[in-house]
């Protein structure tokens, strides 16, 4: 692996009590492993919580994942919370602002695989030619009717978002920040009630909507 100036792990929503998703557990695990290999000054720990969320988590995803990551020993004095970011656009404009403060040029970003494609097209657009970057995929496991669902979804975000992209011009953070707040103005939430996910069988549900229906809450999808 070549040098980077910094990590950045992806927060991947929060539970309602606090506790980090399936997804966000296993893209930190990862990014302690990576860390430890050396060759990284700072440790970028990104995301508030999902827009979408109907309720309001007791802490962002960043200071979640930063318990997780003391716990493992990483220095604090290495350690770097957004906790501003609401989606994939806002997690990448508001790491580049950190690294820019920081005069730091090039960045290695750990997210969940199937979500890699995504990343790396909206990193090309956030960090332009002024910061290297690379996008690290985390395997997680995960039932096939899930892994089909995530990767449609992904496959719809990732059209979508080519044709809106190409107006813009590579690296200006500011458009791709007001893109992201305008999609989400405009957007119409789907209120979906606990224990009416239509999916076509048992235990095929997202693991983050299984534990938060167990805890008694609505999500947005």
């Amino acid at each position: 692996m070549p040098p980077y100036d910094a990590l950045i792990v992806l927060g991947s929503n929060i539970l309602p009590n606090g506790g980090l998703s399936p997804d966000s557990l296993a893209r930190v695990k990862t990014g302690i492993q990576l860390f430890r290999k050396g060759g990284l000054h700072f440790l970028i720990l990104s995301g508030k919580w999902s827009i979408r969320n109907e309720y309001v988590p007791p802490r962002t995803e960043a200071e979640a994942m930063k318990e997780a990551v003391l716990k493992q020993k990483i220095p604090l004095n290495v350690i770097l919370l957004e906790k501003k970011s609401y989606d994939s656009v806002t997690n990448l404009v508001y790491c580049k602002r950190l690294l820019k403060k920081r005069r730091l040029k090039s960045c290695l970003v750990v997210t969940t695989d199937f979500h890699v494609p995504r990343i790396r097209l909206l990193s090309r657009y956030v960090f332009g030619k002024t910061i290297r970057f690379s996008v690290k995929g985390v395997l997680r496991k995960m039932s096939k009717y899930e892994r089909a669902q995530r990767e449609k979804h992904e496959r719809k975000q990732i059209s979508g978002l080519r044709n809106t992209l190409q107006s813009i011009t590579p690296g200006n953070d500011r458009v791709m920040e007001k893109m992201s707040k305008d999609y989400f103005a405009g957007l119409k939430k789907k209120e979906i009630a606990p224990g009416r996910f239509e999916l076509p069988s048992p235990g095929s549900e997202p693991d983050i909507l299984v534990q938060a229906r167990r805890q008694g809450y609505t999500l947005l999808i």
